[in-house]
């Protein structure tokens, strides 16, 4: 009687072949990191405009934008809607909390030199980055921005020193 003996399904040459793909991957992965490491985090662009808000909690359930060092209104949250800057207050919010800091000291409404917008907690250090939320919403914080730099035909006011 003849015995077969079976075989890999793939050849040597495919398997050496994936094992090299998998080294130069995870080698490709450890010098990027690395690159990473000395390098630092790529600098942020310059802060071209910002302005300086508070929400208020209405009775009714809405909230109000308001713009400092004036307090003026530059927008109305309806309680049925505007839930993107609500979802915003409510994370930045809840991370104030946490962390047990004022629930109502003001944030900052940030324009980037690269049209980029950002909101920015100067208690907590965080950022929330808006481009990646879609275009509608970074447009309505550039509104906002401009809305509250066009009322008080003022330079940027500023909370800090730095360029967060």
């Amino acid at each position: 009687m003849a015995t077969t003996t079976k075989g890999s399904v793939f050849p040597g040459w495919f398997l050496a072949g994936a094992a090299s793909l998998m080294v130069l991957a995870v080698v490709s992965a450890g010098i990027g990191r690395y690159q990473k490491a000395i390098n630092g985090p790529a600098p942020m662009p310059a802060v071209v405009a910002e302005v300086l808000i508070r929400f208020e909690a209405r009775p009714d359930g809405s909230m109000l934008i308001r713009r400092l060092p004036d307090d003026r209104v530059i927008e109305h949250l309806p309680t049925d809607g505007s839930g993107f800057m609500r979802g915003i207050h409510r994370s930045l919010n809840r991370d104030r909390a946490m962390r047990q800091l004022d629930r109502d000291a003001p944030y900052r409404l940030v324009k980037r030199a690269n049209g980029r917008h950002s909101v920015i907690d100067p208690l907590s250090g965080e950022r929330i980055e808006l481009d990646g939320f879609g275009p509608s919403h970074s447009q309505h914080v550039g509104r906002l921005i401009d809305q509250g730099q066009s009322q008080t035909g003022l330079s940027t006011p500023s909370l800090s020193k730095h360029q967060n």
